[in-house]
């Protein structure tokens, strides 16, 4: 049977010759021929060790599948408790032995007195372990103290890091000013918010730092402005310069963005907006999400008239925005519901076409559980990566500087990947909710206004709304020239509208035409804002 030795001694003084023929007579003795050896030598003076000897160790026992290792005493094997259990805990899960003469213990034995002393030398580890993080999170939270900018490449939006201090990024603090004026003077919705700085083209933090190749973002994402991001951003103390990291509070004015009173309206009127939320409207929105302007192809949303119901709209997101050439018109909400309800009404659900959304959906539920279970995977290799880079620090071979940057990288992940299961969990619940609603509409009667109104979002894939210039109008005459019917104007006001509705089971297709003066749509679809 092959073996090898391994010796190293704490001092340029020490020789290792004595413990080189000890080790060499116990393994021939045990009916062991020893292959090779090597050792290693330090002064003490550089927590940095470099084991060379262990290093050309390890590659010779992997080529040459050597099982047997001897050792002179425990503290041999590495600088730290922590250093010595790794490469034991590393050998027995390779199979290897570690005899070790002095201590008298074999590392794959079953002998009571090793597996104590082994579990003994693991919570001294341990010990150790818990120790060095305590003593990094300190110095960190000294760092920040000191104004500094703290581990990680990314920071909160509206900062940046500029000679190892985190200082305000200028360009990012006045988007975060135009956002807080939109929100609370102009009161636009965070989603409003969201889709304008997408539309203008205002990047979010990741997109700046993958545009400039700075990080490389691992998990999938369209790095958009997104509802939840602008909630998130208004809520972040450190605008008025207060400063957290864990329970440890910091007041630092220079990262003042913005001054207390505006940071508290906006807390006050997202609480009260949390609270009201399902107030906000008699009814819902019966076509959010399905409603699209045919002219530009940006979402129609709600607007509120100043006084009655004739003056409440759908209008186009692109309206909004500053400088926009969508020539669409708005249209009055109860008019473009009731168009919609006297095409679809007759509309009927087959079974069959339920059965094969159903089908696709529990099939989306399947890939997202899949997902879910490979991203625990990934978290389950994060923490043994956490334990591995904890131990080569105090092992010494890595820099402090180095150490943080990766357990921030690491801590980033975890919390993106938590993130990631979360918002695949989320869905899944959705989806179930969909799957649920659209199992109870094989016998839906949409004649009933009520049932429209709480089924016909769900029922259609989507809806397109093109307001009709003169070249669209005399196109639709010359082609109805023969069968005239044709589309006139009343007067100047009069605008003419082409609807397309696309429904769900993606066979069905409903057109329209209709104008704001000359179509007298049954008034039974009504939605009143408050």
């Amino acid at each position: 049977m092959k073996a090898v030795i391994y010796a190293r001694v704490s001092t340029e003084e020490q020789d290792t010759a004595r413990q080189h023929a000890e080790l060499l007579e116990l393994a021939k003795k045990e009916g062991y021929t020893v292959e090779s050896s090597f050792e290693d030598k330090i002064t003490g003076a550089s927590k940095a060790e470099t084991r060379k000897g262990f290093e050309k160790m390890l590659k010779f026992i992997t080529a040459e599948n050597i099982k047997q290792v001897y050792c002179w005493e425990l503290s041999r094997l590495g600088r730290s408790m922590i250093n010595i259990y790794q490469v034991i805990r590393e050998f027995r899960e390779s199979n290897i032995n570690i005899c070790i003469k002095k201590e008298n213990i074999n590392t794959l034995s079953n002998d009571k007195n090793t597996q104590l002393q082994l579990n003994l030398l693991a919570s001294i580890a341990e010990y150790e372990r818990e120790t060095i993080k305590e003593r990094t999170i300190s110095g960190t939270y000294n760092s920040i103290r000191n104004g500094g900018a703290g581990g990680g490449s990314i920071k909160q939006y509206g900062y940046k890091k500029v000679n190892g201090k985190l200082v305000i990024d200028t360009e990012e603090a006045n988007v975060i000013k135009d956002i807080c004026n939109k929100y609370l003077c102009e009161d636009w919705s965070v989603k409003q918010i969201a889709d304008y700085l997408n539309v203008t083209g205002i990047k979010t933090r990741y997109k700046k730092l993958i545009d400039a190749e700075i990080i490389n973002y691992k998990v999938p994402s369209p790095l958009l402005w997104t509802e939840g991001s602008i909630a998130r951003l208004l809520h972040k103390q450190l605008l008025t310069g207060n400063r957290k990291y864990g329970k440890v509070q910091l007041k630092d004015e220079s990262l003042r963005i913005l001054d207390d009173s505006t940071f508290e309206a906006i807390q006050l009127k997202m609480m009260e907006k949390r609270k009201t939320k399902a107030n906000a409207q008699k009814y819902q929105n019966i076509f959010k999400n399905v409603l699209y302007c045919a002219n530009c192809g940006s979402p129609m949303i709600m607007h509120k008239g100043k006084s009655s119901s004739l003056n409440n709209h759908y209008k186009c997101f692109q309206r909004f925005v500053k400088k926009s050439d969508c020539t669409s018109s708005m249209i009055n909400i109860d008019l473009l519901n009731n168009a919609v309800y006297d095409r679809v009404k007759e509309f009927i659900v087959e079974s069959n076409s339920v059965n094969e959304k159903i089908k696709k959906l529990e099939t989306q539920i399947e890939i997202n559980n899949n997902s879910i279970s490979q991203i625990r995977v990934k978290l389950d290799d994060l923490s043994k990566k956490e334990e591995r880079l904890v131990d080569l620090y105090i092992a010494g071979k890595i820099a402090l500087n180095i150490y943080e940057n990766r357990l921030k990288q690491i801590q980033e992940d975890n919390v993106d990947n938590q993130k990631q299961i979360v918002k695949s969990e989320s869905l899944n619940s959705k989806l179930s909710k969909e799957i649920i609603e659209l199992r109870s509409k094989k016998n839906v009667d949409l004649k009933n206004p009520n049932i429209f109104k709480s089924n016909i979002n769900s029922l259609v894939e989507k809806i397109e709304l093109k307001t009709m210039d003169d070249f669209d109008i005399s196109e639709y005459n010359r082609i109805l020239n023969n069968y005239g019917d044709k589309i006139e104007r009343v007067n100047k006001r009069e605008i003419w509208y082409h609807l397309n509705i696309k429904m769900f089971d993606n066979r069905t297709n409903y057109v329209k035409m209709f104008s704001n003066h000359t179509n007298n749509f049954d008034d039974l679809i009504t939605v009143d804002l408050i």
